[in-house]
């Protein structure tokens, strides 16, 4: 039977007065904007887009991975703290998260977002070419110690885990000369490798490639073990330098005031990505330690990572 339209109109009205307008949604229903802070082609990038890909078919909506680089990842973790809280933009960011507000660089941090879930971690090395005289981190330090200021070592970006590392070994006594380079990783490790520079910082899957190539050689890692992609390479602690463990950190993270619902989907759905063969398989190639946190585990990580390290730019010896 036909009804007339402004009985529809009356039924339309009652179904809102009791379902509401807003609960129709069920999120996702677009698709999903990850900001990465940084350049196409580097680490954080890459496990960017695999985490994208896997977590987008658990998901059923695409997930877009922009880039978004400038100022040691300030421009995109500000474009992040800035987005509207609904779920549909979130990002992944690493180290600079912790230390660019304490370092007066920007006025973003951890506070500002919601950790969804973490995803990788590298620990950072310190290495030379193959065929440098230092054989040992023990030999590359004493002969810091000698000559202070004279053995150059190449970092990635102010506020970064690389420029951290070095950091700490200047507050344990080895004064070594920082030589900075803000565009990230590679340019430091080419340096190196063409002997332009003494050693250089960069966590695992940085240097991979070249230690793989016979390039470069790993003398020590930052923190209390050993790795097992690199057992052959001792921890400082080993050498007497109880160092924190310093390293590329990568996680999933949303503006503050998502609504609860939303974060617990993403959070369920990362972490379901993780657990997919495609990101254990690229992890394990490119020496990515997993770091299956939850998004409460994330968060006390965070805000015990920002401490640590705000210890260690303290300690800074002008």
């Amino acid at each position: 039977m036909n009804r007339p339209p402004f009985i529809l109109l009356l039924m339309s009205a009652f179904l809102l007065t009791f379902v509401g307008p807003g609960t129709a949604e069920e999120f996702p229903s677009k698709e999903v904007t990850m900001i990465v802070p940084y350049a196409a082609g580097g680490g954080s990038d890459l496990i960017a887009r695999v985490a994208a890909l896997a977590a987008e078919k658990i998901l059923g909506k695409p997930i877009v991975v922009i880039n978004k680089p400038g100022a040691n990842a300030v421009k995109g973790m500000t474009e992040l703290a800035h987005a509207k809280a609904d779920g549909y933009t979130i990002g992944t960011f690493s180290v600079p998260l912790l230390t660019v507000k304490q370092m007066g660089l920007a006025q973003v941090d951890y506070k500002d977002f919601d950790g969804i879930v973490a995803l990788t971690f590298s620990p950072q090395t310190i290495s030379v070419r193959t065929d440098s005289k230092w054989k040992t981190a023990g030999e590359l330090f004493a002969e810091a110690k000698q000559n202070p200021n004279k053995i150059r070592v190449a970092l990635a970006g102010a506020g970064g885990a690389l420029h951290v590392a070095g950091l700490s070994l200047m507050n344990a006594g080895i004064p070594l000369k920082l030589v900075i380079f803000e565009k990230g990783a590679a340019p430091g490790i080419i340096e190196v490798v063409g002997g332009h520079l003494e050693a250089t910082t960069g966590d695992v899957s940085d240097i991979a490639a070249q230690v793989k190539a016979g390039k470069l050689r790993a003398l020590a890692v930052f923190g209390s073990r050993r790795l097992d992609s690199h057992p052959d390479v001792p921890a400082m602690k080993e050498l007497g330098l109880d160092l924190p463990p310093i390293g590329a950190f990568r996680g999933v993270l949303a503006p503050k005031g998502v609504p609860p619902e939303r974060l617990k989907k993403l959070e369920a759905v990362f972490k379901k990505a993780m657990e997919s063969d495609e990101f254990k398989e690229f992890a394990r190639k490119n020496s990515f330690d997993l770091m299956p946190l939850s998004s409460a585990e994330f968060n006390k990580f965070l805000a015990e990572q920002t401490e640590a390290y705000g210890r260690i730019l303290k300690e800074v010896k002008k």
